[in-house]
């Protein structure tokens, strides 16, 4: 329930995960592919995963999917993130399907925005991009 801002993420290399909603079959997927085929890069690297789900939704997901390797961040309150990035989608609400590497100082290095929201972003290609960082 706490706000976060791009200055507290400093420091580390970090991989945000943005999905629509923690609860559809794509956005589930996409969040175990960054928790268990991240090829131990939570070791070194933050990994986010952003939704404009409620923290209590994030947290059941969470509990049930056994994604302990993730920080959830939730974008509710005024869509503030989906604003400043672009992300949001204006006729639903919700943050359009992405990815994203920040470099330690919090500077954005890679993006990928999916051109349909039932496609995956390449995930390994983030990895690969993030490791690169280290």
């Amino acid at each position: 329930m706490n706000l976060v801002s791009t200055e507290s993420l400093k420091g580390t290399v970090t991989i945000l995960s943005v999905v629509p909603s923690i609860d559809t079959a794509v956005c589930e997927k996409q969040t175990h592919i960054l928790s268990e085929k991240n090829g131990d890069l939570d070791i070194t690297v933050r990994l986010i995963t952003v939704s404009r789900d409620l923290p209590f939704a994030q947290n059941r997901f969470k509990r049930e999917a056994k994604t302990t390797n993730l920080t959830y961040l939730s974008d509710y309150r005024e869509a503030s993130f989906g604003k400043a990035t672009g992300l949001l989608i204006a006729e639903n609400g919700l943050l359009t399907r992405a990815v994203i590497v920040l470099d330690a100082e919090s500077i954005v290095r890679y993006l990928e925005v999916v051109p349909n929201l039932g496609q995956l972003p390449q995930m390994e290609n983030a990895f690969k991009f993030a490791r690169s960082l280290l």
